[in-house]
């Protein structure tokens, strides 16, 4: 039950000009209702050991889209997430659902909403 909120997914470009500091700039591509999972023992040590602070897993109907090269926000929130992990499963009504282990950052985007 896809019952926890929204997650709005972001790509992530570039939108500093030519020879400056990079400007990251976020652009909305998925906006889904997730649920909150448990992030169970061995996927918190196994991110552990890989320096990474896997904080929520959401999980999201089937939506191949999606990459580690993106980012995602819950609406109503103002953090963003780094996805570190996308996993295409069957749940447990063999429905096709996208598991996505988030790691909460604190850089900053300029996100463009759709």
């Amino acid at each position: 039950m896809m019952d926890s909120g929204v997650l709005l997914v972001f790509t992530v470009d570039n939108a500093g000009t030519r020879g400056s500091y990079p400007v990251k700039s976020a652009t909305q591509k998925a906006r889904e209702y997730f649920e909150r999972r448990v992030v169970g023992l061995n996927r918190y040590y196994a991110a552990r050991q890989a320096n990474v602070n896997v904080e929520l897993v959401a999980r999201i109907w089937r939506n191949e889209d999606i990459s580690t090269q993106d980012i995602a926000q819950i609406e109503g929130e103002s953090g963003f997430y780094k996805i570190q992990q996308v996993q295409h499963v069957l749940d447990d009504d063999q429905m096709p659902v996208t598991d996505l282990s988030l790691e909460r950052t604190i850089e900053k985007y300029d996100a463009q909403r759709s």
